[in-house]
This record gives C-alpha cells, structure tokens and sequence, in this order.
C-alpha cells in the first residue's frame, strides 16, 4: 500500500494502551501529554494521531534520557510474546534444535532464518498497528556477511528516537534467541539516515554462536535486569545531578527523585506476592531520602506452587542514591543466585553475595578506592514442615509464640562484601513454628533511631523496646501490630533527624 506522505498515520488504541502501560514507571509523563490532547481514556478498537506517541516519547527522552527510552522499546516484547507466542516459540524450538547439529553451515542457516521471521514478525504487526502509512514504512532485514545483517526500521517523516527502535529489535531478537548465540547491535552511522524522506535508523547486528549452560529464563532474566539497572541508574544520575544544580531546577530535582523512587518501589516483593506466600504479611518500609539502601525480595514462584520460598532483607550502605545503587547491585546477584540454585541454604547463599559484592566492586586489597557492602538475613521456609531456616550477618531474627514468649536469633556479627568483613560462613539456625507464631526482621535504621518518650533524656529506640511491644501484642493481627509498631517509633522520634533507612518486617507463615 502507497500513501501519501501528507496522510495523516495513526496507530491502534491498543498499541498506544501498550505503549503506556510499558511507561507507567515514568509517572505522570504520558497521561500529563495525553490529557493536553484531549484523552482521557484510550478504546482498544479506535485509531490514534501517531504524533501523540511521539510527544510522549519526546517527553520522556526530555525528562529521563536515551535509557528511559530504551527501556520502553524493550518492553514491546511483551506485547510480541502476548500476541505471537506460538511463532516465536517455534523459533526458538528450531534455534535449539540446530544447536545439536555437527554442521556449522546448518547452525547459520537456522540464524538467518530466524532473524527473518522475527523481523517479518515485527513488520507486519507494524503495518497491523499503523494506518496510512507510506511503502516504505516498517522493519527491514538484509544479510551482508556470516553471521552479520543490516536491520533497519523506517519511520515517518519526524525527528528518529533511535534508542527506542534499538531497543524494540534487541529485546525482539532476545525474545527468540536462546543464550547460546551472542547478539550485539550497533547503530550503522554510514547509512543515509532517511529513506523517501521518512526518518530510518539502521543497525547492524552481528550473532555469534558459543555453546554454554545458561537457561532461555536466567538469560532473559539477566537482559530484562540489565535494563533495570539502566533505567534505575539513569533516574538516580539525574536526581544526583539535578541536585547540584540551583535552586531554579528545583522541581526537575524532584521529578528525578520520585522516578528513581518509584523504580526502586518496584523492585520490591509485590504484595499480592506476599500475602500468598504467608498466612499474615505486613511490613514498614521507608527510606530516609526517598530512595535508599533497604530492601526486601523473595524467590520467583514462576507461575508455579512453591513447597519452600526464601525471604531476604538488605540494609546497604549509606542510604539515599548511593545506598540505592548498592541495593540494586544486591537484588540483582540474590535473583541470580537462585535463579540457578533455588535449594541453595541461607547461610550459603549470604556467602555468594559476599563473593560477588567484592568481586563487582573490585573491593580485594587495600588499593580499592571503596568499601562499601550491606547487613543482610535470609530465611527460607517450609510451610508445609512448618520449620525456618535462618543466617543473618548483622540482621537478626525475632519470634514470638501466640502467647507472647519471645526468643532472640542473634546474627553473625559480621556485615558481608566490604574490603575487611571476614570470610566467615554465617550460622545457619533451623527453628520449629507453630499456627499463630510471629517473626519479625528489621534493620537497624528502626533500632538506632534516636528520641525519648517524653521528648527527654533522648537515647536509641533499641531491641528491647520493641520485643516489649511485640510481646504485648502478639494476639493481634499483623497489620495492627506494624500499625501500634510505627505510631510508638513516631512519638519516639518526636523532632528528632531521621537516622537511615528503615524498615520492619512482621510474617506468619
């Protein structure tokens, strides 16, 4: 089909409903456009001016850079797993099946074929989703060497977002492609940068096949982290840098702030998650600056009923942006860690985050230029068995019986990843529960809080204080004590500056 490049184009309500859903982190960015267009609500079924798209895009590459950008592109791949699962997958089946082939021509013949059908794949749900478009509008597949093609998406004539078309053929190819092959995608600057005066960016892609023992879900995992980290990296950069600015930029500081606050919000454990895998779940989390150095995981149930799951809580060092990144590199390195051993033990898995903090951080000898790490506890629990298992470096454990008896599982007294914490394989304590028994773990950012009840003789809340109150009211729900726990800390720190971050985690399972 032949328009004319006067036509106005449009897309689908459903691209554009995806579209948003894939930039909801990014706050208010797109409704805010959207409302200044006189949309309050998108139908699935109707067609939209396509400049709204990219007023929104704008908007966002204003506000949070080329890695935000990205990171919308990479999440069409969810809208191509929904709606063409059956095609990719038997790409994929295809890809892994040529794995076991002795020829290495029939290994190169099964990449070419797959990187056309995924590019016919993304051309035609882009004429599917696109209206009056013009013919040379859409994704476009060229091999020029072994292993080696030219990819290029032609756009209408408007200024290209470069970053986002990269990202929607990178996170396309993943989609597909078993971690066996090696995908790496550059910009092809030679290339004339408009074709019939539409905007077109062209990539080259090069895909190199190694055999290794990753899995198709560690390695997707890995990628869709890596862009995680990216885009949580980006917001905390700009919060960092719009905080040195003057005050003018004061409400930009504070857009960046909330955006890297709200990423890390959704690095934590959904609650739905939560409150399935316990009888009672309730937790206080606050960072001191908006973003900061606690947080909390569990073990992916990946769709499955789990007859075990782990809990972990981090106290990172510092808190604010740089206590952020640190819990960032924490939750990454626990996903992996059971990603690939999900019977690892508590005790063990704090030591391959102890390795791996050090590693990353290049925190081995004296010449290392910081040292930095974090407190941390896991538990891994049976229900089923009713018993817990436990090992804390410098976090430890609370429980109280239905009846209010309390007993104290002191932690390892060392703190793990920093340059002089020594090796040490924290003890592992395995603890019988009944129905009705409470555990609690918290950082020390609820414990060392100063204050006074009086306002008074100021001194730190301390432990003592709360296993009194949590022996008060063991007989009360787990939101009422989280509720009673946050009022008593309150009036305890009265006028006082908030120490660090805290958070407090009461669970029945």
């Amino acid at each position: 089909m032949e328009t004319s490049l006067n036509a106005t184009p449009e897309i689908t309500g459903a691209l554009l409903s995806r579209i948003l859903t894939s930039m909801q982190d990014l706050g208010e960015a797109a409704s805010q456009m959207l409302a200044a267009k006189g949309v309050s609500e998108i139908s699935l079924n109707e067609w939209y001016p396509r400049s709204i798209q990219h007023e929104c895009f704008n908007e966002t590459l204003k506000r949070f850079g080329e890695s935000a950008l990205y990171a919308v592109g990479f999440a069409y791949q969810n809208m191509v797993r929904d709606r063409y699962s059956s095609e990719v997958t038997s790409i994929t089946d295809e890809l892994l099946k040529s794995e076991s082939d002795a020829s290495r021509n029939d290994i190169e013949i099964s990449t070419e074929n797959a990187v056309k059908k995924l590019v016919a794949i993304l051309h035609n749900g882009s004429l599917s989703n696109v209206r009056n478009h013009p013919e040379s509008y859409g994704f476009f597949f060229e091999k020029i060497a072994s292993y080696q093609y030219l990819l290029s998406f032609s756009s209408f004539p408007i200024t290209s977002l470069t970053s986002y078309s990269e990202a929607i053929i990178y996170g396309m190819l993943r989609l597909a492609f078993p971690p066996s092959w090696i995908i790496s995608i550059n910009l092809d600057t030679h290339k004339e940068n408009r074709i019939n005066g539409n905007a077109s960016d062209h990539f080259l892609i090069r895909i190199d096949f190694v055999r290794n023992d990753t899995s198709i879900e560690e390695m997707r995992l890995h990628e869709t982290l890596q862009v995680k980290q990216k885009l949580l990296l980006a917001a905390m950069d700009a919060a960092q840098a719009e905080h040195e600015k003057a005050s003018k930029l004061l409400a930009n500081h504070l857009d960046s702030v909330t955006y890297a606050s709200r990423l890390q919000k959704n690095l934590l454990v959904p609650y739905e998650l939560l409150s399935q895998r316990f009888k009672e779940f309730s937790v206080i989390w606050e960072p001191r600056e908006i973003v900061g150095g606690d947080i909390y995981w569990t073990t992916s149930a990946k769709g499955k009923k789990l007859d075990h799951f782990s809990l972990a809580l981090f106290d990172c060092t510092g808190h604010g942006v740089p206590g952020a990144m640190l819990s960032l590199l924490a939750t990454s390195t626990i996903d992996r860690i059971y990603s690939n051993n999900p019977e690892i033990s508590p005790d063990n898995a704090l030591m391959y985050i102890d390795k791996t903090l050090r590693d990353t951080l290049h925190q081995r000898g004296s010449l290392s230029e910081i040292d930095d790490g974090c407190d941390a506890a896991i538990v891994r629990i049976d229900p089923i068995k009713k018993n817990l298992e436990f090992a804390g470096a410098k976090i430890g454990l609370i429980k109280i019986s239905s009846i209010g008896l309390s007993e104290l599982f002191n932690p390892t007294p060392i703190s793990i990843g920093y340059q002089d914490a020594p090796i040490q394989l924290p003890d592992l304590k395995c603890i019988n529960y009944e129905s009705g028994d409470t555990f609690v773990m918290f950082t020390d950012g609820f414990t060392d809080q100063i204050g006074s009840v009086d306002q008074n003789n100021f001194r730190s809340y301390g432990k003592k204080r709360l296993i009194k109150l949590l022996e008060e009211n063991a007989q009360k729900s787990v939101d009422d004590i989280i509720k009673i726990a946050k009022e008593n800390f309150d009036l305890w720190q009265g006028s006082q500056i908030r120490r660090d971050d805290l958070t407090l985690m009461i669970f029945r399972p």
